[in-house]
C-alpha cells in the first residue's frame, strides 16, 4: 500500500504533507473569506475528495485518512504549532495536477 500511495505523491511523506496543505488552504479560506472565496474552496473541496476516491481506490478508507490528517491540522493550528513542510511548491502542484 505505501508503494501505490508514494507512487502517486512521490513519498509518503509528501502524501501526507499534499493533504495537510490541502486541509489548511480550505481553513485559511474559511477563515479570512476573500473575495471569490467560495469558488476557491469549492476547487479545494473538489481535489480533497479526488484524493479520497484515490486513497480508496487503493482499498483504504479515504475519507477516515483525510479526516486523521485534517486532525493533525487542527492540532497543530490550535496550539500555534507550524510543521516543518518539506514538500516542494512543484511537487504540491503537480500532485494536484496528477488528477484529472
Amino acid at each position: 500500500m505505501k508503494d501505490r500511495i508514494a507512487e502517486q505523491f512521490g513519498s509518503i511523506t509528501y502524501f501526507y504533507e499534499t493533504v495537510y496543505l490541502v486541509v489548511q488552504n480550505a481553513h485559511v479560506l474559511q477563515q479570512q473569506t476573500p473575495q471569490g472565496f467560495e469558488k476557491k474552496l469549492e476547487v479545494i473541496e473538489y481535489y480533497k475528495s479526488l484524493i479520497e476516491k484515490k486513497l480508496d481506490s487503493f482499498g483504504l478508507d479515504g475519507k477516515e485518512w483525510v479526516a486523521d490528517i485534517a486532525s493533525d491540522y487542527f492540532e497543530d493550528y490550535v496550539h500555534y504549532r507550524e510543521p516543518q513542510l518539506t514538500i516542494p511548491d512543484d511537487v504540491f502542484y503537480g500532485n494536484l495536477k496528477k488528477f484529472p
